[in-house]
């Protein structure tokens, strides 16, 4: 099961899909040229992730605000069982929220390949009718089911905060939409404008409305403010790809439709096993300590959540399309490395500093009350490690169109990390979860390597796979042995220090900063999507050797 940014109860906007892109009409506009895919460089991987990273520190930023007031007017108990609500209607909204992931990522980039703008625009305006339709029919399925699913006492009078949240998700979901465009067509430093404008909208109103409101007020924010995400989002898209309308139209393109629904059964199978997974988690903590408990494992996830978005959106924001166009498998297995190495140079050393600052960031982020949930954080970052190496081995078997080993690998991992944990929690509490995550974090890395190895021919990376393990075995043993040992804590940072050092992933990032700097201020950045083609040279420009 990867990583899911579930935030300050912020609806899941994301999911995993797979989907082959329209056939161009022969009349439509090809002015682009295919983009390049070759083996990317450590300096080009240390620029995308770069932009990635201020993107979603200054969206962590903002959270933590929300964060915090969520935290102080809700407490342990009103988080939590905000967050079971969420939870829920994120497990009954996975058909909608699909349209808006990966799938359209490809459709696009294909698009953007062939220059094709009619193709680009069937996909928009048929996953803008589809957002809608089905959202609508997910979100009376969650407020219907509901009232019989969720926890009692509350659950009969949670009515109106499922329907807030289910508005939430599906504006969250549809301010998707022009963001993988912007990640289609390279635009990533746009992408970081629009998601830092929409996280600092959605902080104001939802910090706004709890403060006010309490339970009920955060809902009506997180609606409100995912709404007007939605328009800002679209807005400041269109503004950066002028040549194609961006203008809200409904509308279906069947053959394309017909593509989607041919793989989407398995995505939706996906999609659905990770948020159920999840769900049942939530209940069965639940079931063992009411929802102050859930409130704990909020705050852990929440935070492990925010840094793993940092390192591993960042990077996929540049790969995942890259994984889509790699022309042969020599290619594949050279994106596959590269991602490889990133992830084991980045990784391990946030990984140590989160367990050796985890009780300061559960104080700062939340509140003295949450304590409690100091333990379970360190434990989800040690399996971080390994879920960082799952998450680059899945990737190509989803962008390859490898959908149902995709669904194998997401299945198999969703209900690893579920069935651990609910025959740890009842036995050893709110710290099961993590024990259950780490494990199932390794057992995930080696059996998605397995997978991509007979689905895409991609070797297996031993060594690597023994190395992620016994790094996840020693960051387990550090957390729970350093608890209350400021020594242990001061090591953890020490050795996050030494290994960002050694492996020179900061200073792969700076200089892949400069030089794109350099090659800005020189005027080769990035071109403008659909932008007209250089007009060729004359011939009397070709003439007399010049």
């Amino acid at each position: 099961m990867s990583p899911k940014p579930l935030g300050n109860t912020q609806p899941d906007d994301k999911a995993a899909q797979a989907s082959s892109h329209p056939s161009p009409e022969q009349d439509a506009p090809r002015i682009l040229e295919p983009a390049s895919t070759a083996g990317h460089s450590d300096l080009t991987i240390g620029y995308a992730a770069f932009l990635g990273a201020v993107s979603s520190l200054a969206t962590l930023g903002l959270s933590m605000i929300r964060t915090k007031v969520a935290a102080i007017f809700l407490g342990p108990t009103g988080l939590g069982t905000a967050a079971e609500i969420i939870q829920w209607v994120t497990l009954a909204t996975v058909p909608a929220t699909l349209i808006a992931g990966p799938a359209l990522v490809r459709a696009a980039s294909a698009a953007r390949a062939e220059g094709d703008r009619r193709a680009l625009e069937r996909v928009c305006s048929t996953g803008l009718t589809g957002i809608l339709g089905l959202g609508a029919a997910c979100g009376l399925v969650a407020v219907i089911a509901g009232r019989s699913i969720l926890p009692s006492p509350w659950a009969q009078s949670a009515g109106p905060l499922v329907l807030l949240a289910a508005i939430a998700t599906i504006a969250m979901a549809l301010s998707v939409l022009p963001q993988q465009l912007l990640i289609a067509f390279g635009e990533l430093r746009w992408l970081s404008v629009v998601t830092i404008a929409g996280a600092a909208i959605s902080t104001v109103v939802v910090a706004v409305a709890t403060g006010l409101g309490g339970l009920s007020g955060h809902f009506m924010g997180l609606a409100g403010g995912a709404a007007i995400t939605a328009v800002v989002a679209y807005l400041l898209t269109s503004r950066r790809l002028p040549q194609f309308s961006l203008r809200p139209r409904l509308g279906v393109d069947w053959g394309f439709a017909q593509r989607v629904a041919s793989v989407g059964l398995t995505s939706l199978i996906a999609g659905a096993a990770t948020q159920a997974a999840l769900t049942l988690i939530r209940f069965v903590l639940d079931k063992a300590g009411g929802a102050e408990l859930n409130g704990y494992f909020q705050a852990a996830w929440s935070i492990s959540t925010a840094y793993m978005t940092i390192v591993l959106s960042s990077l996929g924001n540049y790969v995942f399309p890259r994984y889509s166009t790699a022309p042969t498998r020599e290619a594949l297995v050279a994106e596959v490395d590269s991602s490889y190495k990133f992830v084991l140079r980045v990784t391990p050393p946030v990984v140590l500093a989160v367990i050796g600052i985890k009780d300061i960031l559960v104080r700062v982020l939340f509140a003295k009350s949450f304590e409690s949930a100091v333990p379970l954080l360190g434990l989800l970052a040690a399996g971080d490690i390994a879920r960082g190496v799952a998450w680059v081995v899945g990737g190509p078997l989803l962008y390859r169109g490898k959908v149902k080993a995709f669904l194998l690998s997401e299945v198999l991992g969703a209900g690893g990390v579920a069935l651990a944990s609910a025959l740890l929690v009842p036995r050893l509490g709110l710290i099961g979860v993590g024990y259950a995550y780490a494990l199932n974090g390794i057992i995930s890395a080696w059996q998605c390597s397995i997978i991509l190895r007979y689905s895409c021919g991609v070797p297996i990376a031993w060594r690597r796979l023994a190395l992620v393990s016994f790094s996840v075995a020693g960051a387990v043993g550090l957390s729970v042995f350093g608890s209350g040992e400021p020594i242990l804590g001061w090591l953890s940072i020490v050795l996050a220090v030494a290994w960002a050092h050694r492996s020179g992933i900061l200073r792969s990032m700076a200089v892949g900063l400069v030089e794109r700097y350099a090659s800005l201020r020189s005027g080769h950045g990035t071109r403008r999507a659909f932008a007209q083609p250089p007009v060729p040279p004359s011939n009397k420009s070709r003439g007399n050797g010049r």
